[in-house]
């Protein structure tokens, strides 16, 4: 059985013909739906990368052209692309000499910090602590 939590404990049950009716079909294109400055995304929405590649020789010179143009304005294309049924937001940026898409990981769509943050109280770390805790990551620190 397939379902969608509707709130907190209360599930709308789905049988596989209203599945089949809401699926998207892949159309292997990527819809650019805008530009942001890359500095403007959070790492929170960077979770699962793919290599875009191109798809004959209009490809991949809509990738170089593309590339170049987001590359000289340190900008980040935002778009959907459809994965398995699914449609996905997608961030596309340069990477060497081609694209990168970037989808966010799953548990992080629609969530807040605060709901998992909330519990944690707001407390001042003493320096003895704090310094201790320096002295261990300067002694383990090393090189992705």
């Amino acid at each position: 059985m397939k379902g969608y939590e509707a709130e907190k404990g209360k599930y709308i049950e789905l049988t596989s013909e209203e599945l089949e009716a809401v699926a998207v079909d892949s159309t292997r294109t990527i819809d650019i739906d805008e530009f942001v400055p890359e500095k403007e995304i959070d790492e929170l929405y960077l979770g699962n990368p793919y290599y875009i590649v191109p798809d004959g020789e209009v490809g991949v010179q809509s990738v170089r052209r593309d590339r170049e143009a987001i590359k000289q304005e340190g900008m980040v294309a935002l778009g959907r692309v459809v994965f398995t049924s699914r449609e996905h937001v997608i961030s596309i940026k340069p990477r060497g000499k081609g694209l990168m898409g970037v989808t966010p990981p799953l548990p992080v769509r629609g969530a807040e910090e605060d709901d998992f943050f909330d519990e944690i109280p707001d407390e001042k770390v003493t320096k003895d602590v704090l310094d201790l805790a320096k002295h261990i990551v300067a002694q383990k620190a090393g090189h992705f």
